[in-house]
């Protein structure tokens, strides 16, 4: 069983120091693969490109935390296992007091790039409408600076790096960093 799974996801999808994978979603992968009686093989492909990997049968599956939307059950069946909320995580002390979405109205916020993030963001796609900039628009306030990374670990590094104020994704990456960043209050 080929299942790809996109790394540097704190407790999802890690390699320790001898290069194994660990993490929740490796842990599924590895359960599938036993109860199926199949060999797993797991590869690592970057978040944007997964679906297109199971599309083209690099990847037998992906388990990478997708949001389930109406454009990629159009593309592939998604199974849902975790639910969550969106809470930027923030500079250690949350120095800008972030306690809702629209307070990153005007503040440069990291995201992991072809993640659902850009939409909730922006107001696309099934958040069309009800995105932060909108809200920020109704408030007067300037919109979201978004900034795109390849990984969750270089979008969380550019927050102690003062390239980005907020990132929002996989709140448990601030885990293992918890004298840099911190998870906000947000909604």
């Amino acid at each position: 069983l080929t299942f790809c799974s996109s790394f540097a996801r704190v407790r999802f999808a890690e390699f320790d120091a001898a290069g194994n994978p660990f993490g929740v979603d490796v842990d599924i992968g590895l359960a599938l693969a036993d109860y199926l009686g199949l060999e797993p093989d797991v590869q690592e492909v970057l978040f944007h490109d997964l679906i297109g990997a199971v599309v083209d049968l690099r990847c037998d599956i992906a388990i990478s935390g997708h949001f389930i939307t109406q454009e990629r059950l159009a593309q592939v069946a998604l199974i849902p296992y975790r639910e969550g909320r969106i809470s930027p995580v923030v500079l250690a002390g949350n120095p800008l007091a972030v306690e809702t979405l629209a307070d990153l109205c005007g503040q440069q916020v990291a995201i992991v790039a072809g993640t659902i993030y850009h939409d909730i963001i922006r107001g696309l796609g099934e958040y069309t409408g009800e995105g932060v900039d909108q809200q920020c628009a109704q408030a007067g306030a300037p919109m979201v600076t978004l900034t795109e990374f390849e990984t969750e670990d270089e979008a969380v590094a550019s927050l102690p790096a003062n390239d980005s104020t907020a990132f929002i994704g996989n709140e448990a990456s601030a885990v293992d960093r918890s004298t840099e960043v911190e998870v906000s209050v947000a909604e």
